[in-house]
Parts: C-alpha cells; sequence; structure tokens
C-alpha cells in the first residue's frame, strides 16, 4: 500500500516506513491519552502544558518526516 501511494520509495523502505508507523501510532496515541492527574497539571501549569500531544497533528508531523527522510536518502 505504500508503495502504491509513494511508488519512488523502495520496497525496504517501505517496510520500514509501514512498521515505523505502527510504533510511532502506538507511540503518540500513548502520549496523548494523558491521565487525569495529567490533565489537572496541565490546567495549573503552562510549563508542563506546553508538553501535551495533538494525536492527529503529532502523528502526521512524524510520518512526514520519517517519509521525507526516507526519499531524501534514496536519492542522496
Amino acid at each position: 500500500m505504500v508503495r502504491e501511494r509513494v511508488p519512488e520509495l523502495a520496497e525496504h523502505d517501505a517496510v520500514r516506513f509501514a512498521g515505523a508507523t505502527v510504533m510511532v501510532t502506538g507511540a503518540t496515541w500513548t502520549h496523548s491519552q494523558p491521565s487525569a492527574a495529567m490533565l489537572a497539571v496541565y490546567e495549573t501549569d503552562p510549563e508542563p502544558a506546553a508538553m501535551r500531544l495533538d494525536f492527529t497533528d503529532t502523528l502526521r508531523q512524524l510520518l512526514e518526516v520519517l517519509l521525507t527522510g526516507l526519499l531524501a536518502r534514496a536519492s542522496g
């Protein structure tokens, strides 16, 4: 599926991208679902609140960076 959408990506890099997508998705989801205690901290202290992750935005950015890096390395 990855190569259907990004045919310039080599097969081994498409597999790496797919595997990394699974890992990054799990990690991002976990960190974007704060506990009730963390939500309370975020509401009272702006410093840790700055570290709060939005799942969709963060995942999109991480996958864009990964894919861009794989493509740049392949063309370099």
